[in-house]
C-alpha cells in the first residue's frame, strides 16, 4: 500500500483483517518519488534492473499480519451479506 491513506496505520490492520493475509506498506506516504528514483538508477545505468534499484534504495515497508479472529468475522460478514444480496435480487425477478 502506498499513498495517503497509509498514515493511518489501522487503515493497513483492516485490510489485513479482511483479506486475511499480511499487507505490506510504504513507510514513505508519497511512493511516486520513490518509483522516479528508482527508475533513474536504472535509466543511468547505476543498476541493472528494478529490483536492484529497489535494493539500493533500502528496505521501506512495513508489515501488517492479519488477526485470524478478525479474518473469520469479516468471513462470516460476507457471507451473510451474499446471501442478503441473493434474496434480495431474487426477490426482485419477474414471476416471483
Amino acid at each position: 500500500m502506498g499513498g495517503g491513506a497509509i498514515r493511518a496505520p489501522w487503515q493497513a490492520r483492516l485490510r489485513a483483517d479482511v483479506l486475511g493475509r499480511p499487507v505490506l506498506v510504504s513507510a514513505e506516504p508519497d511512493v511516486s518519488p520513490r518509483g522516479a528514483a528508482m527508475l533513474a538508477l536504472v535509466g543511468a545505468g547505476e543498476c541493472p534492473d528494478l529490483r536492484a534499484a529497489h535494493r539500493a534504495l533500502g528496505p521501506n515497508v512495513r508489515r501488517y499480519e492479519a488477526d485470524p479472529r478478525r479474518s473469520a468475522r469479516y468471513d462470516e460478514l460476507f457471507t451473510a451479506w451474499r446471501t442478503v444480496r441473493a434474496a434480495i435480487r431474487s426477490a426482485g425477478e419477474p414471476g416471483r
